[in-house]
């Protein structure tokens, strides 16, 4: 009877092993270690060889991680530390006490390496080269380890043993990225931020700042970062504070850096990975010397022959010559897809022609149209076969792997542009279902006509936290809104863009305009007119968002015109409060009016409440900028607060109790006011709204100091100064310098008032403009006299 059957999960024996705690409650979850894997952001093989015993010091960070991923209550978690300190302390281990509070992701795993173990033969001197160079590292810091040699050598192998090794000297762990080009490495410094525990949200969008939140972040932690690349500018990522260590793995040797050099292992190490992948060296050992020779000794392909089947080692010597005799360059490759299934075989070289580097189970299934059960066994037997690796959870296939395959076998088109528009078909119904949960923008059309290729109940329930998966995947979606483009994909190429350009800011390696205008061409080129009008309907509630307000204006325009060629008339009535919305913030009041009054009866007589609400914030918004009719503007203000509350627009609803809080404030309602604003600043910032967070942030600063909270109003000034320096808001910048006088005047510092007073008037700060909504209610009384 195995472990968790007959006697319950719960009467899991005080004493169990350590796997077989994490076995039962794996199975109460009723998730697969793939699943679990993935749920803790830890490779299967990780959690494969802690069910069954094989990690001998599992780390606690580890074990937070896969507590958390299963839902293990505060005494369950205690066990699961317990069983876990046994290992290194024995029967005599202390009992350990559940953690107060909840995992955080404040240090990394430092047993979560990212390669497979494999055990290395004939590096022993490369090894103590590596050690000494990276302890080296440790203490010169920002001089990177170059390991370097041609594909195929080992060298990512030698690293993650060294990175075994060294596990206690660097106790926060690991860090690892593969670079493939220059526009990734602030990508990859994101993810790094993400997993040393910044959130989303604090992570800034200048890629100099973002490069002083990594230092610091490293700094005072010992952590190995490891980056794969042929690239020379890696930029923050060869940042090493003392305590931690850079390593790089390269083909070339770079102009600066510590290097160790990787090269062919002699013959009787060759033989001897030939006889551990279970090649009966011993029957021939001529043939497989040939092996060996035929190889390369090459740790890769000398793996990739091991596991290509049980054959006599003189015919798999045979089969060898003749794939180089059809001058493959890796002939192990083509003896490895010779001994696949014959459906198998076609899979992988398919998979080879798609242009990304890493694969998932999604991905796989999507391109090959099967279920993700069937792609996720597929990927487990190319693993086996060699052909995969495992890289940081992710499915990899080596260079050399990939380009053996794509010279072996002819390019299908056909085949391979219906994969893609698959592929590209499941990250566009992925992306849009996170972008719907999101509720990132105030209105939306109709969506793009698209193919999306649908997906499990089981990947959707993937996207829980949407932000913080579009935050994560926007490199992706950037990525494919490019294949999209590339490959003639019009709809796929509008629908991607739109979606990428409902984020606020810049994320890293996207140049999100320049891919809108990308997509826009591509629509422009095609003749598909309601895409193209998508796109400048995205674009231009973009450019509001960002205070872009004549490209806003222009963008808007054109689209309306667009929707309104092609007979759209809901989707031009959504555009028309969009206009009315940018027309607002421009101080254009009139205009903004007679757009609403156009727009709304289209709305209502589709019962569109989306938009509805919409209308009804920016008439509360018009109100409020003229200050005039407070109790109009208030239930206006309530009606958008219910009507995006109801339609779980979580944007609409804090631009709607912005607004309500600029109103309580003014009728002297200081507590409702507060918690308005309070209410809004968490959620700009949750969803990574930074200008509109700041604009709250300065709001619940001017409240501050009409309430008499001198020190905490200074506190979210000038927590605003540099937001607004950072968004190139010269109003917002004077504006804060206005409040910021007159704080120091209620405080008596005369001097600092008048410094203040005069940097504002040079900024050309006016309180007419949206950013300058101050709270005026009571404060008319209480300012006598100073700049207003």
């Amino acid at each position: 009877m195995e472990d968790g059957e007959g006697t319950g999960v719960g009467l899991v024996a005080e004493r169990a092993p350590l796997g077989h705690r994490v076995r039962a409650w794996r199975r109460r979850a009723l998730l697969s270690q793939e699943q679990l894997a993935d749920r803790a952001g830890l490779g299967v093989r990780t959690v494969r060889d802690l069910e069954a015993g094989r990690v001998r010091r599992p780390h606690r960070r580890s074990l937070e991680l896969l507590a958390a991923a299963l839902g293990l209550d505060a005494e369950e978690t205690g066990a699961l530390m317990t069983a876990s300190a046994r290992l290194w302390f024995g029967a005599d281990a202390p009992k350990i006490p559940a953690p107060a509070e909840a995992v955080t992701g404040e240090t990394v795993a430092a047993d979560a390496i990212p390669f497979p173990a494999v055990e290395l033969r004939g590096r022993r001197a490369a090894v103590r080269a590596l050690v000494d160079r990276v302890r080296r590292g440790v203490r010169e810091h920002d001089v990177p380890v170059v390991v370097t040699g041609r594909a195929g050598i080992g060298k990512s192998a030698l690293v993650a043993h060294v990175g075994r090794m060294m596990a206690d000297e660097f106790r926060d762990g690991l860090l690892h990225a593969r670079v493939d080009d220059p526009g990734s490495v602030d990508a990859v410094v994101v993810r790094f931020l993400r997993e040393l525990g910044m959130r989303p949200a604090e992570i800034a969008h200048d890629p100099g700042e973002r490069a002083r939140q990594y230092r610091q972040a490293l700094t005072g932690r010992a952590v190995l970062v490891v980056v794969d690349t042929e690239e020379s500018d890696l930029g923050p990522l060869t940042t090493s504070p003392r305590g931690c260590a850079v390593v790089l793995t390269a083909r070339t040797e770079p102009a600066a850096g510590h290097v160790v050099r990787l090269t062919a292992l002699d013959h009787d190490d060759a033989l001897r990975v030939l006889a551990d992948g279970g090649v009966p060296v011993a029957d021939d050992l001529a043939a497989a010397r040939g092996v060996v020779d035929l190889c390369a000794a090459a740790p890769l392909a000398l793996r990739i022959v091991a596991a290509a089947g049980n054959l006599p080692v003189r015919r798999l010597a045979d089969r060898l010559r003749d794939a180089a005799r059809g001058c493959a360059d890796e002939p192990a490759v083509v003896v490895a897809r010779q001994a696949l299934p014959a459906d198998e075989a076609e899979a992988v070289s398919l998979l080879a022609r798609l242009p990304w580097r890493e694969l998932t189970a999604w991905t796989v299934a999507a391109a090959l149209d099967v279920a993700e059960s069937r792609a996720a066994a597929l990927l487990e037997r190319l693993v086996a076969a060699r052909l995969l690796e495992v890289v940081s959870g992710r499915h990899r296939m080596p260079d050399p792997v990939r380009d053996t395959l794509l010279a072996l076998t002819p390019d299908s088109t056909q085949d391979t542009a219906a994969a893609l528009r698959r592929v590209l078909g499941a990250t566009l119904a992925l992306t849009e279902l996170a972008d719907l949960r999101a509720q990132r923008v105030l209105v939306r059309a109709a969506p793009v006509r698209a193919h999306r290729h649908p997906v499990s109940a089981e990947l959707r329930a993937v996207v829980r936290d949407p932000d913080g998966w579009l935050g994560a995947n926007a490199g992706a979606l950037a990525d494919a809104v490019r294949q999209s483009a590339a490959h003639g994909f019009v709809e796929l190429c509008a629908a991607l863009a739109v979606v990428l350009q409902h984020c606020d800011g810049e994320p890293p390696g996207c140049r999100t305009e320049e891919l809108a205008e990308l997509a826009r061409d591509v629509a422009r080129a095609a003749g598909d007119v309601p895409a193209e009008a998508a796109l400048l309907l995205a674009a231009g509630m973009r450019a509001t968002r960002l205070g872009r307000l004549e490209a806003a204006a222009a963008d808007l325009s054109a689209c309306r015109t667009l929707y309104e060629r092609c007979g759209h008339l809901l989707d031009h009535a959504v555009a028309t409060v969009a206009a009315a919305d940018a027309a607002a913030h421009t101080g254009e009041f009139a205009t903004a009016g007679a757009l609403l009054d156009a727009a709304e009866p289209v709305l209502a007589a589709d019962r569109c409440l989306p938009a509805l609400a919409a209308v009804a914030l920016v008439r509360a918004r018009l109100l409020v900028m003229r200050g005039t009719g407070t109790e109009a503007a208030r239930g206006h203000a309530l009606a958008a607060e219910a009507g995006f509350e109801a339609v779980g627009n979580t944007r609409g609803l804090a631009e709607a109790r912005m607004e309500l809080g600029v109103l309580a404030a003014r009728g002297e309602h200081h507590e409702a006011a507060a918690w308005y604003l309070d209410s809004a600043l968490a959620a700009f910032t949750a969803m990574g709204a930074h200008r509109a967070a700041t604009v709250a942030r300065f709001l619940r600063a001017d409240l501050l100091r009409i309430t008499g909270e001198s020190d905490r109003a200074v506190d979210d000034l000038a927590a605003c100064l540099p937001a607004f320096t950072a968004h190139g808001s010269s109003v917002g910048q004077g504006l804060v310098h206005l409040s910021l006088a007159r704080v120091h005047r209620t405080l008596g510092n005369l001097a600092d008032a008048q410094w203040h007073t005069a940097v504002a008037g040079s900024l050309r700060a006016c309180a007419d403009l949206p950013v300058g909504r101050c709270l005026r209610g009571g404060e008319q009384r209480r300012d006598s006299g100073g700049a207003r």
